[in-house]
């Protein structure tokens, strides 16, 4: 993943786009697709605080249509619209990079910020999508789910039948076109919003931008993505329809806010699936690896709740004999070391990883006796069930089973995604 060669490029590039002399370089994180560094470059008439995003074409995503180069056209695009977004400075496709300003405000989370997102994302609905130049972008919005259906078959292998079926589903219900087909952030929430009393200054990376309903931005960036981060919505419909409704000039419809949140799991599920499925030495494939249960478990309920299916609940594993199993010892050791490890660790990469390591073994060293019943079902729900709801409630029964074995993910996967009804 370190290449120091190119990394100095980067640097080199930095300047002499932003027109000045680099002062600060800093790496923020390496995520799946995208590398950031914060940079600071003296300037006329100013020093300007930069964001550098970099693609080394390595990523679970790379290849695909989701390119470094869309996501600079959604920033070019924007500009001159008044919301929110980071100015882009210059892009470098044989590079592989593009520079941003650096915006102000907390990426922290906050309750207070949820109005102030949601009045945002309707300010961002409400520009008509003829203004904007993004010459490649599909028009409809079922042409999304198909683009996350060519991902899937070129990224995802073997193939996911949670995938499978959720394409399958999901497009036989598919709700029709919006009335107002607009620009979608397509990740817009806790995580991508940077905010201060309550205003929003900032929506980042915007590598999943898409035209399409709506109410997909609800679905993911808010709804979807709260979930992920273990964060409540208190009051979610009334502040739609307070802070949202009116940005927007749109009603928000239950139905179709259900069926875009389906939607929004498979992709994210996709987006684990292609990460664990495309390694890459050094990487860190933990988060990624702890989701998917849990975002299968909830895919399936969304499924199951747009065929209006009652899925019943699994039987709980039985645990193994009152010997330990052979590997436990193992397992408890690892943890234990890792513990006496992590604090000698340097650099927050290292220590994020390492804890989320000791966090996995240490589940596994408590539920390790679960493995062998686990086992023994999911080879006796080897073969597809036939009709559709059965298949469901196999599907449901072995992300369940998965969930068992990492409890402390479970809360993610048997939450309640928020709705219009309340």
């Amino acid at each position: 993943m370190d290449d120091p060669q190119r990394e100095e490029s980067l640097r080199a590039w930095t300047a002499a786009t932003a027109g000045g002399v680099l002062t600060s370089w800093e790496r923020l994180s390496a995520g799946n697709s995208r590398t950031l560094w914060a940079a600071e470059v003296t300037a006329e008439p100013g020093p300007r605080a930069l964001i550098v995003r970099a693609d080394a074409g390595d990523g679970p995503l790379s290849g695909t249509e989701l390119t470094l180069g869309r996501e600079a056209a959604v920033y070019a695009a924007l500009a001159g619209t008044g919301l929110p977004v980071p100015r882009l400075l210059g892009v470098d496709d044989a590079l592989g990079a593009m520079v941003l300003t650096r915006m102000p405000g907390a990426a922290q989370w906050a309750e207070d910020a949820l109005d102030g997102l949601l009045a945002v994302l309707g300010r961002l609905h409400a520009v008509d999508p003829a203004r904007l130049e993004l010459p490649g972008f599909a028009r409809r919005a079922l042409d999304d789910l198909e683009l996350w259906g060519r991902i899937a078959a070129a990224r995802v292998y073997p193939p996911s039948p949670y995938v499978d079926l959720a394409l399958r589903v999901l497009r036989s219900r598919f709700p029709g076109e919006p009335d107002r087909l607009v620009l979608c952030h397509g990740d817009a929430g806790p995580g991508n919003v940077l905010h201060r009393a309550g205003q929003v200054t900032a929506l980042l990376d915007w590598e999943f931008a898409h035209f399409g309903d709506p109410v997909d931005d609800l679905a993911w960036g808010v709804t979807v993505r709260a979930v992920l981060f273990g964060l409540e919505l208190p009051g979610f419909a009334r502040r739609v329809r307070e802070h949202y409704e009116p940005a927007a000039g749109i009603t928000v419809d239950p139905g179709r806010l259900a069926y875009w949140q389906a939607v929004t799991l498979l992709r994210n599920l996709l987006c684990c699936l292609a990460a664990v499925s495309n390694p890459v030495r050094g990487r860190d494939r933990l988060v990624h690896l702890m989701l998917i249960p849990a975002l299968e478990r909830l895919l399936v309920a969304a499924l199951a709740g747009l065929e209006d299916i009652q899925l019943e609940p699994t039987p709980a594993p039985a645990p193994a004999g009152p010997a330990p199993l052979p590997g436990t010892e193992v397992l408890r050791e690892v943890a234990s070391g890792l513990g006496d490890l992590i604090p000698a660790l340097t650099g927050t990469d290292a220590g994020a990883r390492a804890r989320r390591m000791r966090s996995l073994i240490t589940q596994l060293v408590q539920t390790w006796t679960l493995a062998p019943d686990i086992a023994r079902a999911d080879e006796a729900d080897a073969a597809p069930a036939a009709s559709l709801p059965g298949r469901l409630q196999q599907l449901a029964d072995a992300a369940e089973r998965r969930l068992a074995l990492f409890p402390r993910m479970a809360p993610i996967g048997r939450a309640r995604l928020a709705g219009m009804t309340a």
